[in-house]
């Protein structure tokens, strides 16, 4: 690790401001990556948490999963979502705090970058299936693609370092964001991810996204670039496809997809939006 990550490393874990480590997150995505897995395995894990645990048990007794029994135990509730859906409700709930804020310096409404991170991890998850990549790799990080600039948000506002931040752009670019700071939101978010023990891939494909032809670690190419087109694809999920370019068509080749694919993702992908949509609702 160079000088100037660690540096980083050092600002990301002196920010007291952000919400508690989602500590859960990544040892259930290492449980669920064991073929032996159990049930009570994952139980066991996500009890730790008595708020998520009950969280839990009453999304799993609402309406979004079609039953009238109730579920009266953390046990019962996960065998009835399923393994893979629980980690997207554990995602789900541990990024919510997190990500449904707003981000003055980027001039997002609270919601948009939660909007963002949902349909991008929806996306990021139909594209992977194409490739056999992990889904749930995939889903994580999808949602925290922009973690970063909660960071930066934290920095410029909450720490105060000193920056004039009415003269910075709405849309804070990368390029403004390492001219102010020394380095950008990508970088950031994988230095939190990093911070907060999750896997190398992860928060290594996060630092890689701005360059996903050329990444600085050989074994994130595809998953970064399957991450640029699943924030294009999330952009369209949410309604802005006329606000965002076409999938980049270098990008479709060098994962040796065909050109029509992603198009056929997205008409996947859509449904699975509207499933989690409706499961928000529940929230």
């Amino acid at each position: 690790m160079n000088t100037s990550s660690e540096k980083l490393d050092a600002l990301v874990k002196g920010l007291t401001e952000l919400p508690p480590t989602p500590q859960i997150l990544p040892k259930l995505q290492q449980l669920l990556q064991d073929e032996d897995v159990t049930l009570l395995d994952i139980a066991s894990l996500i009890k730790i948490d008595a708020s998520l645990t009950a969280q839990i048990i009453r999304l799993s007794n609402s309406g979004y999963f079609g039953t009238s029994t109730p579920c009266a135990s953390l046990e019962e509730a996960i065998n009835r979502v399923g393994f893979n859906e629980v980690y997207q409700l554990v995602s789900i709930l541990s990024f919510k705090k997190i990500l449904d804020t707003g981000i003055e310096v980027y001039g997002l409404k609270p919601g948009e970058l939660w909007e963002a991170a949902i349909s991008t991890a929806v996306a990021f998850e139909s594209f992977a299936s194409l490739v056999n990549e992990d889904l749930n790799t995939a889903y994580t990080i999808g949602m925290v693609h922009s973690i970063g600039k909660v960071v930066i948000n934290h920095i410029l506002i909450q720490k105060k370092r000193g920056v004039d931040t009415s003269s910075i752009a709405q849309q804070l670019t990368p390029e403004e964001e390492e001219n102010t700071l020394g380095f950008n939101y990508a970088q950031a978010g994988g230095a939190l991810l990093r911070s907060w023990a999750f896997p190398e891939i992860v928060w290594q494909t996060l630092e890689d996204q701005l360059s996903p032809m050329e990444p600085a670690h050989e074994n994130t190419r595809t998953l970064a670039c399957l991450l640029n087109l699943s924030k294009h694809g999330g952009k369209q999920l949410v309604g802005l496809k006329g606000k965002t370019e076409p999938f980049d068509s270098k990008i479709i080749e060098a994962l040796n997809l065909d050109i029509e694919a992603p198009t056929k993702v997205m008409q996947m992908a859509t449904k699975r939006f509207q499933d989690i949509q409706n499961l928000l609702r529940a929230f």
